[in-house]
């Protein structure tokens, strides 16, 4: 008997586990592979595979968000009290409905084309429409081996997907695009890891965390039709297929970017406007598309490609305005919808520095905070490049890429500026032109203040809402704010979050190996070419050697002369900040300090503080991972215990995450 769907208090209509009915438009609108059987392959004209979850021993529930379940899925928060709710959220059992599937991309990987890769650990299970009429696409991640798996076991561990599950609901509190994620699961099925590839493996719980998202297909998801690369050798599985490039393309026109199309309309109009994708051989599916008048005309996909291009513009301006690295920003990292997308080695900045670098295994920086902008503008270009057979001119690739830097400047500029209090009207134009000159320089010395001074990324901001100027102050019945601080108070505020010298040579310690870099140099001179297989020229390896020249310097800085410098630089740029409040007519100091308030997190998700939730979890202790999320998901509040806020410790061991 099917049990009626429970009423809350709030009106919401949520659903049993029973009750979830899924569409899986994306299965039937793009083509599937014919070979059903699981096992490692080049997956040849196809986008999905079929598979099937592996099962793990003894399942259960870690932790599971509340505003994933009802809000986007609509399924009751009481049903992770059932005693088999974990097994469906693992894949020992598939919700009625769910056709677990896994999606066929390439990437360009450090620069360089890696064929296909695919979902190698992940699983479509379908696409579900909650009571509020919103579709969305549902994954495991974690839940065993598919054709893309390689060499890999398809698992996932604790440790890792611990970490994803808390960053997702942590970006989307922070307000920054971004896949979700809905429960944590883990087990007592093991798999060997070496994490720090030291020859030293462990043996870690396989987890699995269900993720959602509008869709999960990437940049790369276009690539599986690439001729071979010149320099790798490698190719996509599916070259010259142009009816599936078309139909992918399409796809995601009318599903995710309906306002390019004349037709718009409705979520379900849309669905039902869809071809579906029939088997047969490649010349009746070419036909059969342009039967259909598949081909919408260049125009139209080249404003696809300027819409991704903008969203993922502003996309990473928004990282850079936390203080976020992604750690891995190739082709197949890369959302076509301009979400945050695969969060593996990433991490929140403390010591403020552009050649920051999250993952441990990024040898060359290549992806460090600092490149962000200029690596996800790369990778819109390999996009452009993936979608030439529909373009036809490489104007419309020239086009986006204006559209990219335009929309990381206007996001930027804006999103900075507000941070540091200042009022941004309403604006179209492009450039961040709504910002004036005064705000903008304003916040280029603030945040190279930070960087030459090594002040707390995090901190540093938030410590703003706190400043008073000297004639707000004047103006206070009682000469000053009890809750605010003066321009000498607030430079020494962020003084003591400033590192020192070692800390700062630490954290600009060079990602790749100095023995290694003298090698390349030297090849660099009689074999270009061979260094170009790296991602790397004369140019790069300029930049690599001027770091270490840094970094030398500041082993050698003394503290003591480094504070008296750093004291300096920020009662400099303090009094600037002061001067463009008054010059810029920012709001008055209780408006301006409530407005910094929502727009700097007093707490991010610090990796030392992951590492004790993690600790605390692997050693069964899954409330601490709870309290983390309730903190995490209200990042801005001034409740927050200090023990969620502050940096790590000098004296603590560095942690690598690869």
């Amino acid at each position: 008997m099917m049990a009626s769907p429970s009423s809350q208090p709030s009106g919401k209509v949520l659903r049993r586990l029973e009750e979830t009915a899924f569409h899986n438009i994306t299965l039937r609108s793009l083509p599937v592979d014919s070979e059903t059987k699981n096992f490692v392959r080049q997956v040849h004209g196809a986008v999905f595979s079929l598979v099937d979850p592996t099962p793990v021993e003894r399942p259960r529930l870690v932790s599971a968000s509340r505003s994933v379940l009802e809000d986007l899925l609509g399924i009751s928060f009481e049903e992770t009290k059932r005693p088999d709710f974990a097994e469906f959220f693992c894949g020992n059992k598939v919700l009625q409905g769910a056709r677990p599937a896994a999606h066929c991309y390439c990437g360009h990987q450090f620069g360089n084309f890696a064929g296909q890769l695919g979902d190698g650990a992940t699983m479509y299970l379908g696409e579900v429409r909650n009571p509020s009429g919103e579709r969305w696409e549902i994954q495991y991640k974690g839940a065993g081996k598919t054709p893309f798996s390689r060499s890999a076991d398809g698992r996932k561990v604790l440790r890792s997907s611990l970490r994803e599950f808390l960053c997702s609901e942590h970006m989307n509190a922070l307000g920054v695009p971004t896949t979700r994620a809905g429960t944590l699961v883990t087990s007592d099925s093991k798999v060997v890891r070496d994490i720090f590839y030291s020859g030293d493996p462990i043996m870690e719980r396989c987890t699995v965390i269900t993720r959602i998202a509008k869709t999960f297909i990437r940049f790369g998801s276009f690539e599986i039709f690439k001729p071979e690369d010149p320099v790798t050798g490698r190719g996509g599985p599916s070259v010259g297929r142009i009816d599936i490039l078309t139909a992918l393309t399409n796809f995601v026109l009318r599903m995710f970017y309906p306002h390019l199309l004349a037709s718009g309309g409705s979520s379900e109009s849309r669905e039902r406007d869809v071809p579906v994708w029939e088997p047969g051989g490649k010349s009746e599916q070419m036909q059969r598309q342009k039967e259909k008048g598949e081909h919408m005309g260049e125009e139209v996909y080249a404003r696809l490609l300027g819409e991704v291009a903008e969203r993922t513009g502003k996309l990473v301006a928004l990282w850079q305005c936390v203080g976020w690295c992604h750690g891995v920003l190739n082709t197949d990292n890369m959302s076509i919808v301009g979400d945050t997308i695969d969060y593996g080695p990433y991490g929140f900045m403390e010591t403020t520095s552009k050649q920051y670098v999250c993952n441990g295994s990024d040898d060359s920086g290549r992806y460090s905070y600092g490149k962000q902008a200029e690596m996800c503008r790369w990778n819109v270009k390999k996009l452009g490049e993936a979608l030439m057979p529909l373009l036809s001119s490489v104007d419309a690739v020239t086009s986006a890429l204006s559209r990219f830097d335009e929309s990381f400047e206007k996001t930027y500029n804006e999103t900075m500026a507000l941070k540091l209090g200042f009022s941004v009207p309403p604006s179209g134009t492009k450039g961040g032109a709504c910002v004036s000159e005064g705000v903008k320089e304003l916040v280029k010395e603030w945040v190279e203040a930070m960087e030459r001074t090594g002040a707390d990324f995090t901190a540093t901001f938030r410590a703003a809402c706190l400043f008073e100027t000297a004639a707000e102050r004047a103006k206070s019945p009682s000469g000053s704010s009890v809750a605010s601080l003066s321009a000498d108070e607030l430079a020494d505020r962020i003084l003591e979050t400033c590192a020192s010298p070692v800390q700062m040579a630490e954290n600009n310690k060079p990602p790749f190996d100095l023995p290694k870099l003298a090698m390349l140099q030297r090849l660099a001179v009689v074999h270009p070419e061979v260094i170009a297989q790296f991602g790397l020229d004369a140019s790069k390896l300029g930049e690599m050697e001027q770091q270490v020249q840094e970094w030398m310097e500041l082993k050698g800085r003394d503290p003591d002369g480094k504070r008296s410098e750093d004291e300096k630089i920020w009662r400099d740029v303090i009094k600037k900040y002061e001067q463009t409040i008054v010059s810029e007519g920012a709001p008055e100091f209780a408006q301006r300090s409530t407005e910094i308030k929502r727009r700097n997190p007093k707490m991010v998700l610090r990796n030392h503080i992951l590492q004790e939730a993690i600790e605390k979890a692997e050693a069964g202790d899954f409330g601490a991972v709870g309290a983390l999320l309730e903190v995490c998901t209200n990042p801005f509040e001034d409740s927050i215990e200090e023990k969620y806020c502050t940096p790590k410790s000098p004296d603590a061991d560095p942690l690598i995450v690869t």
